[in-house]
């Protein structure tokens, strides 16, 4: 079962995956090789300025 995101970001082979949760963001940075999912990072920040701008 997969959660859904708030937002998702492709820098080149390179996915994180965003969502808001309360007053942080939890990012999980990721790659999809054939047919597994390789998670590099997960992590949570109170800069959610910084993925969710109003710009």
């Amino acid at each position: 079962m997969y959660s859904k995101t708030d937002k998702l970001i492709h820098e080149n082979k390179i996915k994180k995956a965003i969502r808001k949760i309360n007053n942080k963001a939890l990012v999980v940075v990721y790659r999809k090789e054939e047919k597994h999912v390789i998670i590099i990072t997960a992590y949570t920040t109170s800069k959610i300025a910084r993925y969710f701008s109003s710009t």
